[in-house]
């Protein structure tokens, strides 16, 4: 029987890409994709482990989604999805996070809000973070990973249902059908 949670990651991580993912994951069962075993990957939970090179690409991610995608335009169909991301500098990682999510929603995926945590060098990134938090710009990292583990794996798509809220003083109510 196959596992409900993909991991769909770099071939070539480093020790802190690994350590996010163990963050992550934690006692959830995964399985890494493999695109032999791993036919049809819709109704997933995927979670993208990204290690970027230095101009800012990963090309096993785009391969894996440009095969995805030669699979048709629904091969993520009802998979939700979030991403871990690294980058060797200060660059790129907000923008191949955007690549990844506008490739994978136009092939059926949804994402969480806030689905990304990203890794500079030096993790100079969570400095703001460290204001509040008691802890080093590292361990910030791996809590936001599990801070992302816990809204993704208890996350739920809500089918049929009547959602109402106001706008410019105007009750609208819409009708959801995903």
């Amino acid at each position: 029987m196959m596992c409900d949670t993909l991991l769909i990651a770099s071939p070539n991580r480093s020790s802190i890409l690994n350590n996010m993912i163990r963050a992550f994951m934690k006692d959830n069962a995964f399985e890494e994709y493999n695109p032999q075993r791993h036919k049809s990957i819709q109704n997933k939970k995927i979670v993208f482990a990204v290690e970027l090179n230095s101009i800012g690409i990963c090309p096993y991610i785009l391969d894996v989604l440009n095969n995805l995608s030669l699979k048709g335009k629904d091969s993520l169909l009802g998979s939700t999805a979030c991403i871990l991301i690294k980058s060797p500098n200060l660059n790129y990682t907000k923008s191949f996070s955007q690549q990844i999510i506008f490739i994978s929603n136009s092939l059926g995926c949804l994402f969480i809000g806030h689905p990304v945590v990203e890794v500079v060098e030096g993790f100079i990134n969570f400095k703001t973070w460290q204001k509040t938090l008691n802890m080093s710009l590292e361990e910030i990292c791996y809590h936001l990973c599990e801070g992302l583990s816990n809204r993704f794996f208890n996350f739920k798509i809500i089918k049929n249902k009547t959602l109402s809220y106001l706008y410019c003083t105007q009750a609208i109510e819409i009708h959801l059908t995903l």
